[in-house]
């Protein structure tokens, strides 16, 4: 009798899988810095490259994305690998925020300068955005932001998270302090070493010399202005005393406050 034996052919059954990212705003330079890993049975994490990852039907699939600054980090997505190809698609998602910063002062140079800082949960070091500049803020998030304290203005940050503006809004009311001296009743200059002082509560005192000059101070606050140096005071004296005896007053009372 004879006897027979037939080959055994053993089939390995394998599936892939793919990854697709996209930036909500399109931009390419943000895509680069995206990324996946792949974990297979809760096993190390594989860096995605672009190339399938083979991986073996029924096994589960846990696909994780690198965070990417500005931008709402897709979620994990976990499976079980069918067989063939399985893409993953994921989006990273932002909402961009324009900044304005303003001024009542028309062409005003020193709010021009200024920077509003923009913040939101999870950023470590907030981002210093100037006047009609973008900033990128995770889709689902509301931005904190704060603009510098500036000398002689008052200010007012808002979010508009709806209409995605961040507006500094700066008001200053400019004082004017026209210091003169008077001889023999006619105005004149004033004289050598003159000086005012602007300050109100809360901010540094300015001060001017000369004839006409210009202080800062914020809209809605109270100031006081105050002159200094008597000793100029004192040298016109003589002068004074000389007009009022012209003018036939013979008597004056003086003092300092």
């Amino acid at each position: 009798a004879g006897t027979s034996m037939t080959a055994a052919k053993a089939e390995y059954i394998q599936g892939v899988v793919v990854v697709s990212l996209s930036m909500s705003d399109g931009d390419a330079e943000a895509l680069a810095l995206a990324g996946a890993t792949v974990a297979i049975n809760s096993g190390t994490p594989i860096a995605y490259t672009g190339a399938p990852i083979p991986v073996a039907p029924l096994s589960q699939v846990v696909v994780s994305f690198k965070d990417v600054e500005g931008y709402a980090t897709p979620g994990d997505q976990t499976f079980i690998m069918p067989t063939g190809t399985k893409t993953v698609s994921a989006s990273y998602d932002t909402t961009i925020f324009t900044v304005f910063i303003t001024s009542n002062q028309q062409g005003d140079a020193t709010i021009a300068a200024q920077k509003v800082s923009v913040s939101y949960m999870g950023l470590a070091t907030p981002k210093q955005v100037a006047n009609n500049g973008t900033v990128k803020v995770p889709t689902g998030l509301t931005p904190t932001a704060t603009a510098p304290d500036v000398t002689g203005y008052s200010k007012e940050v808002t979010v508009l998270a709806a209409s995605r503006i961040i507006t500094a809004a700066y008001q200053t009311t400019i004082v004017s302090v026209n210091m003169v001296g008077e001889t023999s009743g006619t105005e004149g200059a004033a004289p050598q070493g003159a000086q005012a002082t602007v300050s109100y509560q809360g901010g540094a005192d300015q001060v001017l010399t000369d004839n006409t000059q210009t202080a800062k101070v914020p809209t809605g606050t109270a100031f006081t202005v105050t002159y200094a140096n008597v000793e100029n005071y004192n040298a016109q004296m003589e002068e004074a005393y000389a007009y009022y005896e012209e003018k036939g007053v013979h008597s004056v009372k003086t003092g300092y406050v």
